[in-house]
């Protein structure tokens, strides 16, 4: 399968890494700073957690962990009040752990046809091809 995220190089945007999900999805891994699908949003790092409480109304959570707003299997914990902290897994980091933590970019599976992801200095991740795939990602035919 030709990886998505070779073809499309323009995906994310302001710095964004592309990544193949487990399920041959992509996601974009935003720089700090930016946010959203494609990293078009600017962090500004002031949010106020809300959720739909009846037909066009909401309501402010004065405590945002009922709802989990941590992912990646990030864990919410309460501090200050009603302020909270996401605890995130070892491959993630960010406020709600969304990003992923550049030196283990190899969580993700991004190799391809059985190839072993192995962490590289120079070009972040690279992958070790079977002698029957070849390509970045082995994710050609030799």
């Amino acid at each position: 399968m030709r990886n998505f995220c070779s073809a499309n190089s323009n995906l994310c945007n302001n710095g964004g890494t592309c990544v193949i999900t487990s399920n041959n999805d992509f996601r974009c891994l935003c720089r700090s700073g930016f946010t959203g699908i494609r990293c078009d949003d600017i962090d500004s790092g002031s949010f106020a957690i809300v959720r739909k409480s009846a037909k066009n109304s909401f309501e402010k959570l004065n405590n945002a962990c009922p709802i989990n707003p941590c992912y990646n299997g990030g864990t919410c914990s309460i501090v200050l009040g009603s302020a909270f902290k996401c605890a995130c897994p070892p491959n993630f980091k960010g406020m709600f752990c969304e990003a992923v933590n550049d030196m283990n970019q190899c969580a993700f599976e991004i190799c391809e046809n059985g190839g072993s992801c192995v962490p590289n200095s120079s070009e972040g991740v690279k992958c070790i091809c079977p002698s029957e795939w070849t390509g970045p990602l082995c994710d050609y035919p030799t």
